[in-house]
């Protein structure tokens, strides 16, 4: 199953998304802990325009992240565009983690957004190029659990630090450095290989398929159908993908279900949970259970989708 490195490779690009969830919330509180005890350093007294500007400066970074990815996501290839996903999310994390100023700091939580803006692009993408068609739904199932999981992990590592904010963002460190170094070893989607060469990348995308795991019947198989979702200009040898009614209405229910999603505010409330739970008396333990409980409903939904009949 050498697909599935790949896929878990690909999957820590959601892994280090809740885990900046996490971290952030742990650091939202943080600063308003230190204020409180009378702390004087550049992460107290900060005004609610700067607390805002803490909390939704990854998401400011993710959507030029994301704008970028659409547009160039075909000719840099998957690989590249992990490669690249990586390189933010470290830079951003290192510059979060050490920053000494409220402007670095800010800085680096928006470059480490456009990792993440670029990231979840390349690797939904990546997971349903790769990943054989029998396991497609329990993988991109997977991905919110992954997700949900990093938020958990960064909660739990907030309760155990206490009013510590340095660790939760040190954690997102150790995670990008190796995912980085992993990127550069994923084979490319098979899919993107036919997409950007055509005809001619058929045999190298057959071997792609082989290395991944599939049987040279399979591979073979796997290229013809994606030569059939695609059209050819055997001219230039150029694929292009062909327009089909039913996609593109999936694709408006689905942008339409996230946009509902996003503009009930939950990423604010997932980012404040820590300075909400603190004001109420709660402490840390409130947002450990409340990303517990949401993560064992989020793997429930991904068993239940196990379940359901695979679609090729």
């Amino acid at each position: 199953m050498a697909w599935f490195r790949s896929f878990c490779t690909a999957a820590v690009v959601p892994l280090l998304y809740g885990m900046e969830v996490g971290a952030t919330s742990n650091v939202l509180k943080a600063f308003q802990s230190m204020t409180e005890h009378g702390i004087s350093s550049w992460e107290t007294n900060l005004t609610g325009i700067k607390l805002s500007a803490v909390a939704c400066a990854a998401l400011i970074g993710a959507i030029p992240g994301t704008l970028a990815a659409i547009k160039i996501a075909d000719r840099l290839g998957r690989k590249k565009e992990l490669v690249a996903a990586a390189l933010f999310l470290v830079i951003g994390s290192v510059l979060s983690s050490l920053a000494e100023s409220f402007n670095s700091f800010v800085l680096g939580r928006a470059l480490f957004g456009v990792g993440e803006g670029i990231g979840m692009h390349a690797a939904l993408l990546y997971t349903g190029e790769i990943v054989p068609a029998r396991w497609r739904g329990i993988c991109g199932g997977s991905i919110e659990v992954v997700w949900v999981v990093g938020m958990f992990l960064t909660n739990l590592l907030g309760m155990m630090t206490k009013n510590s904010w340095s660790e939760s963002y040190l954690s997102l460190v150790v995670v990008s450095i190796p995912f980085l170094a992993a990127c550069f070893i994923l084979p490319e989607s098979p899919r993107w290989i036919i997409l950007s060469r055509g005809s001619e990348g058929l045999a190298e995308a057959a071997s792609t398929f082989r290395k991944l795991g599939s049987p040279e019947q399979e591979s073979t198989d796997a290229c013809n159908n994606i030569l059939d979702s695609l059209q050819i200009d055997e001219e230039k040898g150029e694929a292009s993908r062909k327009n089909e009614d039913g996609s593109q209405k999936a694709l408006v229910v689905g942008i339409v279900l996230v946009l509902f999603q996003q503009l009930t505010g939950q990423p604010t409330i997932l980012y404040h949970m820590g300075e909400i739970f603190y004001r109420a008396g709660v402490g840390q333990g409130g947002p450990v259970a409340v990303t517990a409980v949401k993560m064992i409903a989020t793997v429930v939904r991904c068993k239940s989708r196990l379940l359901a009949e695979p679609r090729p």
